[in-house]
């Protein structure tokens, strides 16, 4: 495999798969900006990226699992199918990232998590105050949510406890609907709760 990034100057250089992990730790120590870099693929299992600036950055199946990604940029990152378990996400910046099949088992985060729907119910009503009322953003930092479309997206994200996916607050439908690390599409969601059916006598 061979790894192309294009760096600050415009150039491009070339390394093979054997040096990825040390080049890129020799890059987060030096504060170079990963942003963008295509890294697919890559083992950085247990490496230090605290601190790493890899937004936009392709990790297409890259192994990352017991990396130290604690306080790490990976907004609109490519994860699809990453391993990251074990990993240390605390204070990492995930939105707009593709966390389609990747595999957090295990991982160190500080996102808010819920056992249950009933959980997940009890939470919509202030999810849905706080994001009317300041925006989406503010109800994902009040909630320590996830937004996997980034800030223009129409969903928020509670994880589920055991980290299999997440209930996913619609507020444009006042429902929630189950997010398996991806948003789906409304014609294939699975909806969980539907605030407007159980306030209609007829649904009941």
């Amino acid at each position: 495999m061979k790894i192309l990034h294009r760096c600050t100057r415009e150039c491009l250089f070339e390394v093979t798969a054997k040096d990825i992990k040390e080049l890129v730790r020799q890059a987060v120590r030096e504060n170079v900006n990963l942003s963008g870099a295509d890294l697919s693929g890559a083992d950085l299992s247990w490496a230090n990226l605290s601190g790493a600036d890899l937004s936009g950055a392709n990790l297409f199946r890259a192994d990352l699992s017991g990396a130290d990604l604690s306080g790490a940029d990976l907004s609109r990152a490519n994860l699809f199918r990453a391993d990251l378990s074990w990993a240390n996400l605390s204070g990492a910046d995930l939105s707009g990232a593709n966390l389609d099949r990747v595999d957090l088992s295990g991982a160190k985060h500080d996102y808010k998590t819920v056992k249950s729907i009933d959980e997940a119910i009890t939470l919509a009503p202030d999810v849905f105050k706080i994001w009317e009322e300041g925006g989406l953003q503010k109800a994902a930092e009040n909630f320590k949510a996830l937004t996997p479309d980034g800030e223009s997206g129409r969903g928020l994200v509670i994880l589920q406890s055991s980290l299999v996916g997440g209930f996913c607050y619609i507020l444009s439908r006042r429902a929630i609907w189950w997010w398996g690390f991806r948003c789906p599409h409304e014609e294939v969601a699975l909806i969980l709760w539907n605030a407007n059916e159980m306030n209609d006598p007829e649904r009941r």
